[in-house]
């Protein structure tokens, strides 16, 4: 989450951002812009929670039917949104980050921090 924020920051700014730089306002202003998302069981998602806290972002987790009340809640616990969604599209793997875009398309900038590197840059807004 933490890299996220700082790559938004750097293509906003238009220059390289130090990870020394998290907390500084300028850093925090794109962070507040910024929706991270990810599918989980438990774990992943509540550290997502947790790291989009400490930067301003936004987080919204996919879990499926089958994850119990306490991991949801100590997910959101961390202030994120948890989505519950079913079946095994909304299991971490392959399938994670199209269940994200449909989830998310509410015109807000998002990243998945779970896929690779070469996913995570911010996804157009959705057309209309």
């Amino acid at each position: 989450v933490l890299r996220a924020a700082l790559d938004a920051a750097a293509t906003a700014l238009g220059r390289p951002v130090h990870v020394t730089e998290w907390d500084t306002p300028a850093v925090r202003a794109h962070a507040a812009r910024l929706t991270v998302a990810c599918a989980t069981d438990g774990n992943h998602g509540r550290a997502v929670a947790w790291g989009a806290r400490r930067v301003g972002a936004r987080a919204v987790i996919l879990v499926h039917e089958g994850v119990s009340a306490g991991r949801v809640a100590a997910i959101a616990r961390h202030g994120a949104e948890v989505v519950r969604g079913p079946g095994p599209s909304c299991r971490p793997g392959p399938r994670s980050a199209l269940t994200c875009e449909r989830t998310l398309r509410r015109g807000h900038p998002w990243l998945a921090p779970c896929c690779s590197r070469a996913s995570r840059a911010p996804w157009p807004a959705p057309a209309g």
